[in-house]
């Protein structure tokens, strides 16, 4: 999660570990069977963190895969998605219509395996204590009958969460009982409050599970109040998230869904291909370090389906200004990475509506926001530690930063490439040791606007070295290659050499070792 980590809450998977880009996405089986893996983990450790994340993916990546009456479910979930249209994604794995709703969307893998994702989750909510008791691990409207204590119970979860900060939980038995009950406070909860039978209880702390032991009786009632703050957690581009509890919010864009592949039989199992009507490209006005002063939270009526895309459960309220230059990228099939925070526009302020996640097909959720930019100008240097990802952003590949090195694997996609955003430089040095292997080749990219997954998908330059045609390589891209020189060098493959690149204007110097 620390380097390939989505806004969902689940680590980018197209299908290798793909980094952090608001434009990779996760595969629906990944999403299924990661949840699978946290109930098991949960029972085994008592870990009550890794429930919180498995409540996020559960009521957020896997219902943004989902068609609203589940005759489609899309292959990659991308948490800015704001056109699904037939094409490639420059995916290490990439399916022309991965992204697209359909009953054959992506590898025909999803469509047999997502089906255990509510039923297995619902399933393991509920465990056994090691003690005799029952504990509720995740939270939604359940009941559970269970043998505890010697006697047979009943409880029923009465809530409407995650849409909802109550939880009630009404106790049937025929004979008193002695038993814990344990119930997860979530490690985002700050101040939870727990009663029973109106009597508050004390020692209730976020992120354990809280243990109520005593003689329970028929029809009493424990009401766990789980207040929601707004928290704001940093993504590519230093965009934000925007979450209330366990859910992910994002700012919708209107669709118009229209058929491409019908089903033959006439069942409503068609494919879709799915355009924005409307804009998506806007930056929120927000204080990332109070963002409840500029996010204002609505219930509203929970339909039967809580992530219905026509009768949203609930909303937040903020004013935004749209970003004309942040557009749909050069393939077409996804939009560029947002801007980097914060960003000024021009625009008027306007009032906008954050939807949950999960009730959206096209939508972004990891939101610029404005204020005044301050983009490293006079120096930046990089030892690739642990938070490398929270300054780079990488474009296709399979990346990882190990003993000071950033490195991705000879089999991911061509054209992969790492940025650091926030730089804005324009007279510098920049230099590096860089590898190649015996196929390919490898350098450095500046003054580089634009940037998309693809090898030339970008606007900027390029000097780097090819052992497999034993040169310098220097030109420019602007989603197409254009040779400036090549100079004939000898290059080992496997072999660190020091790139450095000056550049004055105009006048641009290339250094190989010094050279």
């Amino acid at each position: 999660m620390r380097e390939h980590g989505l806004s969902s809450s689940i680590n980018s998977g197209t299908e290798f570990l793909s980094g952090n880009a608001s434009i990779q996405g996760v595969e629906l089986c990944s999403t299924v069977e990661a949840m699978l893996s946290l109930e098991t983990a949960i029972r085994i450790t008592g870990d009550a963190s890794l429930a919180d994340r498995l409540e996020a993916i559960t009521y957020n990546s896997l219902p943004a895969a989902l068609a609203n009456n589940i005759k489609a479910h899309q292959y990659y979930t991308l948490p800015n998605n704001v056109i699904s249209i037939n094409g490639g994604h420059g995916f290490n794995q990439d399916y022309a219509n991965a992204t697209l709703p359909g009953p054959n969307s992506g590898f025909p893998c999803c469509r047999y395996n997502f089906h255990m994702g509510w039923p297995k989750f619902i399933q393991n909510s509920w465990a056994a204590t090691s003690d005799g008791g029952l504990a509720l691990l995740t939270y939604g409207p359940t009941a559970v009958n269970a043998m505890a204590g010697g006697t047979q119970v009943q409880i029923t979860e009465d809530t409407s969460y995650p849409f909802e900060e109550e939880v009630r939980l009404r106790i049937s038995v025929s004979n008193s009982v002695t038993m814990p009950l344990v119930a997860r406070i979530p490690g985002w909860c700050t101040n939870a409050t727990v009663s029973v039978n109106g009597q508050t209880q004390s020692g209730v702390a976020s992120g354990n599970f809280f243990r109520m032991t005593r003689t329970w009786t028929n029809g009493d009632l424990v009401v766990i109040s789980l207040p929601m703050p707004i928290q704001t957690p940093s993504g590519p581009s230093s965009s934000v998230a925007i979450y209330r509890g366990p859910i992910l919010y994002s700012l919708p864009a209107g669709e118009n869904w229209t058929v491409r592949t019908p089903d033959p039989f006439g069942l409503g199992f068609d494919e879709f291909e799915v355009r924005p009507t409307t804009s998506w490209n806007y930056a929120l006005q927000l204080d990332p370090a109070n963002p409840s002063a500029s996010l204002t939270p609505s219930r509203l009526t929970t339909p039967p389906n809580p992530f219905d895309p026509a009768q949203p459960s609930v909303s937040l309220s903020a004013s935004a200004k749209q970003l004309p230059g942040w557009t749909i990228g050069w393939l077409g099939t996804q939009s560029f990475e947002p801007p980097v925070s914060p960003v000024t526009s021009t625009n008027s302020l306007l009032a906008v509506t954050l939807l949950p996640f999960g009730s959206q097909h096209l939508r972004v959720s990891w939101l610029p926001y404005l204020g005044v930019p301050s983009p490293t100008t006079r120096s930046f240097m990089e030892n690739f530690d642990s938070t490398w990802s929270q300054r780079w952003t990488v474009f296709g590949g399979n990346w990882s930063a190990r003993n000071s090195t950033l490195s991705t694997v000879p089999a991911s996609a061509n054209g992969v490439k790492a940025l650091a955003m926030a730089t804005a430089f324009t007279n510098f040095t920049y230099e590096a040791d860089v590898l190649v292997g015996s196929l390919g080749n490898a350098g450095l990219i500046f003054r580089v606007t634009k940037p998309d997954i693809g090898a030339d998908a970008y606007c900027g330059y390029y000097a780097g070295i090819n052992s497999q045609n034993s040169r310098l390589e220097f030109g420019y891209a602007n989603n197409s290659w254009h040779q400036i020189t090549n100079v004939p060098m000898t290059i080992a493959a496997n072999t660190f050499y020091h790139l450095k690149v000056q550049a004055l204007g105009s006048r641009l110097r290339v250094f190989v070792t010094d050279t």
